[in-house]
């Protein structure tokens, strides 16, 4: 007979902060997040004070931040091309 194996996962209880834009279609992420707003400002300092050497952790250019930020990360494909 084979034992079943449960995993519990504690709940870590979260606070969220409610929206107080007008938009969130056009609100900047400082105003619909700012919580993910905050993370991604101390990230983008930690990139500037130093140099990490992780191979998975690379630097782009403005443009490639312009094209990922754009209407075109609305996009997706899956299957083969010309299928």
């Amino acid at each position: 007979m084979v034992e079943e194996s449960k995993v519990h996962t504690p709940l870590i209880a979260v606070e969220r902060i409610p929206y107080v834009g007008t938009n969130m279609l056009k609100d900047p992420i400082s105003v619909v997040d700012p919580e993910a707003f905050e993370i991604m400002k101390n990230e983008k300092s930690r990139q500037k004070r130093g140099l990490e050497l992780i191979a998975s952790e690379n630097f782009t250019t403005k443009a490639v931040h312009d094209a990922l930020g754009s209407a075109m990360s609305n996009k997706y494909s899956e299957g083969y091309p010309g299928a």
